[in-house]
């Protein structure tokens, strides 16, 4: 599967540790017991096998094999895409849960990345309140989507730039009618 739609707060909130997203992309490139991820990572064995364990409670990484070995079973997993967006299931049960998560989720990202780097990382932010009509909110709407569809087909480029996108488009109450139910509730 190319996409996994992230149709849960539980499965957001899960790629919101920066070791998961580690794991995720390591099993997003081929199939690895615990212990070739810990090796990989660089981590111990029973750090890996814990996020392990909760990627595969959230469905985002899967039981690819298992293999006799020595008188146990060695497991091989997978991840279950290669690349994760918000689904359309999420609807509008649960919001601040899914903003909160993608928040954490950037915030771990952004956390992963060493001091001396942050420093010099070419970083844009923009948080704006504002009033737009309808065409115009379907409008931006496209756009975030194909910038969404862009970052998917660049992924094999030959020259690489390592990024982290978080977009969080959402409406907020009018604010003359919030002020107004405000004055009701008095």
């Amino acid at each position: 599967m190319d996409t996994m739609y992230l149709n849960t707060p539980a499965q957001i909130k899960a790629l919101a540790h920066p070791l998961r997203l580690r794991i995720v992309e390591a099993l997003g490139q081929d199939r690895m017991t615990n212990q070739q991820l810990a090796d990989a990572l660089g981590e111990p064995a029973s750090k890996t096998h814990f996020h392990v364990l909760e990627l595969s409670r959230a469905g985002l990484i899967n039981l690819a094999a298992q293999t006799p070995k020595g008188g146990v079973l060695e497991k091989y997993y997978r991840a279950a895409a290669q690349r994760f967006q918000l689904g359309p299931k999420l609807g509008r049960q649960g919001n601040a849960r899914i903003i909160e998560a993608s928040l954490d989720a950037a915030r771990a990202a952004f956390a992963d990345v060493p001091a001396a780097s942050r420093a010099k990382a070419d970083v844009h932010v923009v948080q704006e309140r504002t009033t737009v009509d309808r065409a115009t909110l379907g409008r931006i709407t496209a756009h975030l989507q194909a910038i969404t569809e862009e970052l998917a087909r660049h992924q094999d480029a030959a020259d690489q730039v390592d990024i982290s996108v978080t977009a969080i488009l959402h409406t907020v109450p009018n604010r003359a009618t919030d002020a107004q139910h405000r004055d009701g509730e008095r």
